[in-house]
């Protein structure tokens, strides 16, 4: 699913960068061909200018500068002479072809008039494109003032290297382009995997809490339809498996609660309630809650306050409460019977932090960030099938939503140590 949706997304993003792409290359390609046919046009232009120029400045036509003005302009000059074709026009096979050829074009479909006398010394000319077995040409014919006569001329230059350096400048510009859309699109590929990990991921956790939690659930369910058939069978032992229902039903309901807490917190509709409260009420309050259940197993709740605590803070109350009883009710999950459970609370700076701490197997170095993760349970000592996973997440929850932070360390006694801290100044107005 989600290596469909990269492809299609890459092909989407490195298609509209590519159409973006090419039309700023094409339109960059276009100036670039435009300015090297103008550069190539206004050099025939100056050649063509300096050869009117000498023409009109000498009394007489000298063919050794024609042929050397040919060769270093890479123009073939064909000159007439009132109807008298020069013979240097003659000697040349190409030459004589091709500027006849473009007498006959600048005659024929262009409308020059060779009987048309110059106005002044300004000559008269024409200039076009020139086309003979496939070959392109830049052609120029004009009639120049040379006294009392009038000599016609016409130039013609190949377009070979003007069209060589155009089909260079299009190569490269391909090149670029194709080099730029293969990079566009291995990036796009890339951004595209990283925009989507988190959706993945998401989709990953909700999957995988959606199956922990049907998990979860059967296990009450399969409770209640047993005890359903046991008091069918055995409707003498009803005050019995009516008790062992209740139980089922509180852990589920107290699953259901959890699961709730979780979801509100996931999409941000959870808001804390806060007000001044005494920290010190707070922890005891939480140890008076949970003696008698320690007393069944014969454990201890030990208060370890230290002095110098302020006389209020500022937070949840209710969800401060809740956060210590899930550490308590897990300590007193594995700590062993007739072991003391430490109930602390400390400043530190500008926090203030609680901790509960027992004398249990503790929780392995590898695994302390893993038992806050939704129904995660420590292996082998600290796996307890009567304990959904979600008390650690939902307290990680509130503590987050104070703006503090949880997280366990080993105890003196080789037990878990868990600590959350808050910090002390918060407006008694402020929610979260």
């Amino acid at each position: 699913m989600f290596h469909k949706l990269r492809r299609q997304l890459t092909i989407i993003c490195a298609t509209g960068t590519a159409l973006v792409l090419i039309a700023m290359s094409g339109g960059s390609l276009l100036f670039s061909v435009s300015r090297v046919k103008t550069q190539y046009e206004d050099a025939f232009r100056g050649n063509m200018n300096n050869v009117f120029y000498y023409l009109q400045a000498q009394a007489a036509i000298d063919q050794t500068w024609l042929s050397r003005t040919e060769t270093d302009s890479g123009l073939l000059i064909g000159i007439r002479l009132e109807d008298r074709v020069l013979r240097h026009t003659m000697q040349n096979t190409q030459r004589r072809h091709l500027t006849e050829r473009a007498f006959d074009e600048a005659v024929n479909r262009h409308g020059f008039d060779f009987s048309k006398r110059p106005d002044g010394v300004t000559p008269e000319t024409v200039e076009f494109l020139l086309t003979d077995n496939g070959l392109q040409y830049r052609a120029a014919v004009a009639t120049v003032p040379l006294g009392e006569l009038r000599a016609h001329i016409a130039m013609v230059k190949s377009r070979d290297d003007e069209r060589a350096t155009i089909r260079q400048i299009c190569l490269v510009f391909a090149a670029f382009t194709i080099l730029a859309i293969l990079s566009l699109a291995a990036f796009a590929y890339f951004f595209t995997g990283r925009a989507i990990r988190p959706v993945r991921e998401n989709n990953q956790k909700q999957a995988e809490f959606v199956s922990a939690a049907s998990h979860e659930l059967r296990t009450p369910l399969s409770v209640f339809r047993m005890g359903l058939e046991l008091l069918r069978m055995q409707p003498e032992k009803g005050p019995e498996i009516s008790g062992k229902l209740e139980t089922e039903c509180d852990q589920m309901a107290r699953l259901v609660d959890d699961l709730l807490i979780l979801a509100r917190a996931d999409d941000h509709h959870w808001s804390l309630k806060p007000a001044a409260f005494s920290p010190k009420t707070l922890l005891l309050d939480t140890l008076e809650r949970y003696e008698d259940i320690a007393a069944k197993t014969d454990n201890r709740l030990i208060p370890v306050i230290s002095d110098a605590l302020p006389a209020g803070i500022v937070c949840d109350g209710q969800r401060i409460t809740q956060v210590l009883g899930i550490l308590v009710d897990n300590a007193l999950r594995y700590a062993p019977p007739e072991s003391a459970i430490k109930l602390g609370l400390t400043r530190q700076k500008n926090t203030l932090a609680f901790f509960v701490e027992d004398s249990g197997p503790g929780v392995a170095p590898e695994e302390r960030e893993r038992v806050f993760e939704r129904f995660y349970r420590a292996e082998q000592s600290r796996t307890d099938t009567g304990h959904h996973g979600l008390g650690l997440s939902v307290a990680r929850e509130i503590i987050t939503l104070h703006g503090g932070r949880i997280w366990v360390e080993g105890s003196e006694s080789g037990g878990a140590r868990f600590v959350f801290s808050i910090p002390l100044h918060r407006k008694s107005g402020e929610h979260s």
